[in-house]
């Protein structure tokens, strides 16, 4: 930054139209952040790029951390850039610049490092680029982004700094003085097409037989993709063989996708000649499956729009998880940055059917990563103008199914268009409808099945329906139409959807295309719980007769903190005897956890099988390690799920209850007094369960009372000797009445519940949201999050649920039971085939 140089022929002067500071307090940052910011700040300081401030100006500063993990210091000008009075300034037309090419063998790409920071404000202006952070006020002397006629300014300087060389060596344009990307292109007055001798190298390119030769030809023809509509949904058959893990395999679905490719830019589409003196417009749109956009323009209100260059793009895996306002931006920001050479300088509109987007540009609180796109979008000058889905399938089609073909067209007469031709158009699109209506119009044809349940009124076919005409929705469309009778009136279930649905349209198998379309609603997934009654089986543990041979543990507290130092009891109970240890214990690391079993296990032995929660001192490495070097299985109980640990957890309610009628009168800070008394009770008294008490199904009699220390004492000389085979017969007996119980208790649990819900490893699932946002009603919250994936199947229907990699930069990783889990379904629609179906394969009962 400190060999920036610093131009004479051209400076940033600002023009408002009123004289009211825009003045904003600074935005919060965490303290980390704000670190890195006035280490920047610093930076900009020393090199003479800002200076300190005392004007009446202060907009807020953003920080965006880029792709390679640095930071950006941004400033948000967008509250000064309605004010400022725009700047207009000439863009060079992009058809006479292509016409300078030709007889050009060699090219050179000049760009300026930092170019905006070598071109000066006026000292009239600076106090008007003030900005804060939270800790100064600052001004730029030399040229900031975000400012709206920074684009011009810095073109402005370019033509100056190239004179007349411009007209001869010379092509300007903002990012690059020159592009080459045009070389190729044949060039005419009816427009743009690929240049013949391209075409003739797509068009001998031979039958790829490899991954090698996939690549090769992908590259070739993505060199024409702004001529091919709906490029990127037509070649991913291709594209997705060059994935790694991907096995070869060369189908009938690759030899369309590369036959319809070479079919498309053979036929050499015309695309409209950029003027940057018509009427420009930008359309997006978004889906789960893709974005899309298209520029078009028309020289005058009467004329039609014409497509100049179309873009689209397949999401990402992360990205199809996206909420649909974040997809409709992201389509927006790219859209206009494909298209950003033609956009710098024009006031132009951006059409979307996300009525969201038009109040964003006026918030102040936008989610990180939405901010950051809007700040991309600062530089351009624009409008958002909303429109329903219906009337943008034009731009629909790009990032879902088509419902307009790719025609080799040479004008894309669309936005003119009303309703009803509309609703016309796009049946005539779709291959299976437009034979339908041939037959129809042909009289020589006598297909009986198709005439009688058929009929076209107003150029519109419908289907006949007992007495009524359904309009028959072309498959393209379907997704729409589910869209306008759920998603817009209410999110009802599928039954009262269908309803809507079927009251008007009809197409085939619509009963099963809307339940998938209704059960695969994001909306739905997150905010309805599952209707109907709850999943799963009753799965108790079973027991084994052998005492001490699974364990349940678990921490009761915090309390406050005793005259001994201890905080929390730690219950340690016998699953089959209901034998319990209750400690009293500082803290619940797991280093104090593993000293407290050492004790017991020198007393008792060890077990097989250690039952707990997911807490940390049970799930931290030193735990595991632990159990791990004595042979010990631990299995966890799922999350919110303290049935499945209920052994100890129904003592922690007697503990609690007893506790604090013992200590009635005590000190506070001496409730961990009596702790011995009540584990000495809770050993001595009956258990309905086993219908015994612990201690003598452990040591064949009650224990004495009359010692401090009571399981010390019954454990050295208070007991009288019974014989060993008398305590197995009564353990048997204990372990009989105990398999009862617990089949009884299943056979009534059993009775409200339905099957259990069966996943397997790498299925995608939601999880219950047991903690919503702070700030925010309960009751609305949504009351499942996701997805995840599923990463293990264990046992007793539970699974472990694990994030998705790249979906969430915060690894996630728990247990949860089948009945916590909600399938996650994803639809997408498959594109019609292009070949027509015969009648038989139409004509379908009405549903």
């Amino acid at each position: 930054m400190k060999e920036l140089g610093l131009t004479n022929i051209s400076e940033m002067t600002i023009r408002l139209n009123d004289e009211n500071p825009v003045t904003y307090k600074p935005y919060r940052l965490p303290y980390s952040e704000r670190a890195i910011v006035r280490e920047m700040v610093g930076e900009l300081l020393a090199n003479n790029i800002i200076k300190e401030s005392h004007s009446a100006y202060a907009s807020p500063i953003v920080l965006v951390r880029k792709k390679t993990n640095d930071y950006r210091l941004c400033v948000d000008y967008r509250a000064l850039n309605k004010k400022t009075i725009k700047d207009s300034y000439p863009m060079p037309v992009i058809d006479d610049q292509l016409d300078r090419l030709n007889g050009k063998s060699y090219f050179t790409s000049l760009d300026l490092a930092s170019g905006y920071y070598q071109i000066p404000v006026n000292e009239s202006s600076q106090h008007i680029t003030a900005f804060v952070t939270p800790d100064g006020h600052y001004e730029y002397t030399r040229m900031p982004f975000g400012l709206i006629n920074a684009p011009a300014v810095f073109q402005n300087m370019i033509n100056k700094a190239l004179g007349n060389k411009r007209f001869e060596l010379a092509i300007p344009y903002l990012d690059d003085l020159l592009s080459a990307d045009y070389l190729g292109y044949e060039i005419s007055e009816s427009g743009l097409r690929p240049g013949t001798k391209k075409i003739l190298a797509v068009s001998e390119f031979p039958t790829p037989t490899n991954v090698h030769q996939i690549r090769q030809f992908v590259g070739l023809a993505s060199f024409f993709r702004r001529f091919v509509y709906n490029f990127a949904t037509v070649i991913k058959p291709l594209t997705t063989l060059t994935k790694a893990n991907v096995p070869w395999q060369w189908g009938l679905e690759q030899e369309k996708s590369f036959k319809d490719i070479k079919a498309r830019l053979i036929s050499r589409p015309i695309l409209a000649l950029y003027d940057p003196e018509y009427e420009t417009e930008v359309h997006c749109d978004a889906s789960k499956v893709g974005i899309g956009g298209v520029l078009l323009q028309k020289p005058d209100s009467d004329s039609p729009l014409r497509a100049v260059a179309y873009f689209s793009r397949q999401t990402t895996q992360e990205e199809s998880f996206w909420h649909s306002f974040e997809l409709e931006t992201m389509s927006v920001v790219l859209s206009l940055k494909k298209f950003r050479i033609y956009l710098i300088g024009l006031e132009f509109k951006v059409l979307t059917d996300c009525n969201a987007l038009r109040t964003t540009l006026t918030k102040r609180d936008l989610i990180p990563k939405v901010a950051r796109w809007w700040l991309i979008l600062q530089e351009f000058n624009f409008s958002i103008e909303y429109r329903p889905g219906q009337n943008m399938q034009h731009v629909d089609a790009l990032s879902r199914n088509p419902v307009l073909p790719p025609d080799e067209q040479e004008e894309l007469e669309i936005l003119s268009i009303t309703t009803h031709d509309w609703l016309h158009s796009v049946q005539m699109t779709d291959p299976r409808l437009k034979h339908i209506k041939q037959i129809l119009h042909t009289a020589d044809e006598d297909i009986k099945d198709i005439k009688n349940n058929y009929v076209i009124e107003g150029d519109k076919l419908y289907r006949r329906v007992g007495t009524k005409l359904k309009w028959v929705v072309p498959h393209g469309a379907r997704w729409r139409v589910c869209q306008l009778n759920h998603d817009e009136t209410g999110h009802f279930s599928f039954e009262k959807t269908i309803e809507k649905i079927n009251a008007d349209y009809w197409f085939p198998k619509m009963k099963r295309f809307v339940k998938k379309y209704v059960d695969a609603c994001i909306n739905c997934a997150y905010n309805k719980e599952v209707a109907g009654k709850k999943t799963g089986y009753l799965n108790p543990i079973p027991k084994c007769s052998t005492i001490f041979h699974t364990i349940h543990m678990d921490h009761l507290g915090p309390f406050i903190k005793s005259k001994r130092g201890n905080t929390y009891i730690l219950g340690i109970i016998d699953g089959f005897s209901k034998f319990i240890f209750v400690r009293a214990v500082r803290n619940t690391k797991s280093r104090t956890t593993i000293k407290v079993l050492e004790e017991i296990f020198a007393t008792v032995g060890y077990p097989k099988v250690i039952i707990s929660d997911q807490g940390t001192t049970f799930t931290s490495n030193e735990f595991k390690n632990f159990v791990k070097s004595l042979g010990i299985k631990h299995t966890c109980n799922a999350v919110a799920t303290p049935r499945a640990n209920g052994q100890i957890e129904r003592y922690n309610r007697t503990i609690l209850n007893s506790l604090s009628s013992m200590n009635y009168g005590l000190d506070e800070k001496d409730w961990d007094v009596n702790i011995n008394k009540l584990q000495w009770s809770l050993n001595n008294t009956i258990n309905k369960g086993t219908n015994k008490s612990p201690a003598e199904i452990v040591f064949g009699q009650r224990t004495s009372g009359e010692s401090e220390n009571i399981l010390k004492g019954a454990l050295s000389n208070t007991l009288e000797y019974v014989p060993e085979e008398e305590r197995e017969e009564m353990r048997q007996r204990v372990h009989d009445t105990i398999t009862e119980k617990q089949r009884k208790m299943k056979e009534y649990y059993d009775k409200g519940r339905a099957p259990t819900k069966i996943f397997k490893e790498g299925d995608l699932v939601m999880i219950p949201n047991y903690n919503p946002e702070k700030g925010k009603s309960k009751k609305l919250a949504p009351k499942f999050r996701g997805p995840f994936k599923i990463s293990s199947v264990l046992d007793k229907d539970r699974y472990e649920v694990s994030s998705i990699e790249g979906h969430s930069k915060r690894k996630y990783k728990n247990i949860y039971s089948a009945d916590q889990l909600k399938r996650w379904i994803s639809f997408h629609v498959s594109p019609p085939e292009s070949d027509q179906s015969s009648s038989s394969d139409e004509v379908e009962p009405a549903e």
